[in-house]
């Protein structure tokens, strides 16, 4: 059976990267090379042109605004003058109220994730930039060690695969 290390590693490694665990800190990373409030319009123009990713909008799961990110941008809006005078919070509320009035952005249910504003609520807190991935990951610990532990409750099993290929087995490379 796996130790709880072990699975932890796993876990934070299989997490990883910019389309779930590293998405607050790519959606943070987007806001930068925005820049300003005023590159917002033309930033909404490349992504409905199909040649950038708006990291922060759209979920695989939601279809509706992602409830994290209300509880979030509520945390936001009732922030320290000082917090709330950060340039690239700005440009994350302004790309949000952007994409929110755009009929692509509409049509096609692509509404707010947590990722968006999440990595403002660490810098709020005093954290540096450079800080945000490894607190989310310290953040999701807890969930990660309670799935380890209720897999290990009862006898071991092989974990299989919920579904079955039923396609093509005599194709060759």
């Amino acid at each position: 059976l796996p130790d709880v290390i072990s699975s932890l590693i796993s876990a934070i490694s299989a997490t990883y990267g910019p389309l779930h665990g590293g998405a607050i800190e790519v959606a943070y990373k987007s806001i930068e090379e925005i820049g300003s409030v005023d590159d917002v319009p033309a930033k909404i123009e490349r992504v409905k042109a199909g040649k950038e990713r708006l990291y922060g909008y759209g979920h695989r799961v939601y279809r509706v605004t992602d409830p994290r990110f209300t509880y979030i941008s509520d945390i936001l809006n009732e922030l320290t003058d000082e917090a709330s005078k950060d340039p690239l919070l700005q440009v994350a509320f302004a790309l949000d109220r952007a994409a929110a009035q755009d009929e692509y952005f509409i049509s096609r249910k692509l509404r707010p994730n947590a990722d968006l504003f999440a990595a403002f609520a660490y810098k709020a807190l005093g954290f540096p930039s450079n800080f945000i991935l490894p607190i989310s990951v310290v953040s999701r610990t807890q969930g990660f060690m309670a799935h380890w532990k209720e897999a290990m409750e009862g006898k071991p099993r092989i974990w299989r695969p919920g579904q079955i290929y039923t396609g093509n087995l005599d194709l060759k490379e």
